[in-house]
């Protein structure tokens, strides 16, 4: 059975909570729309609903950051993305964002670009 990972990584300016499951060697980033489900504590729902994917690849779930004292941009959430990825050691990652993940993946794609393979983004705003 693959490791399941259930996890709150520090960043430079917040926390934020991250699931990971899977196998495989090649990194996918998933990145949910708004909801007020959090990933933590998922792991092993989410390893099951999604099992095919873990048999060739390290699935990793993000939430966006615990503090919210104010309202933060798109852009900022692709920031903490991007450091919560350099953080887990992840250079370069498929990404699926849904959603408001959709317009996070979007914008992560435009400012870092260089961490991003292949990104699929579905039922999103531009």
């Amino acid at each position: 059975m693959a490791k399941l990972t259930d996890s709150t990584l520090q960043l430079k300016n917040c926390t934020m909570d991250y699931i990971a499951f899977g196998s495989g060697e090649k990194p996918l980033i998933m990145i949910p729309g708004l909801s007020l489900n959090r990933v933590k504590g998922s792991a092993r729902a989410m390893s099951i609903s999604y099992r095919t994917f873990g048999k060739e690849r390290r699935v990793y779930m993000f939430d966006t950051r615990n503090e919210m004292d104010e309202p933060i941009s798109i852009e900022q959430m692709a920031d903490d993305l991007y450091e919560a990825m350099c953080i887990c050691g992840i250079a370069r990652a498929d990404i699926l964002g849904v959603s408001m993940g959709g317009m996070i993946a979007e914008a992560l794609c435009a400012k870092h670009p260089e961490a991003i393979h292949k990104a699929v983004i579905a039922l999103s705003a531009s």
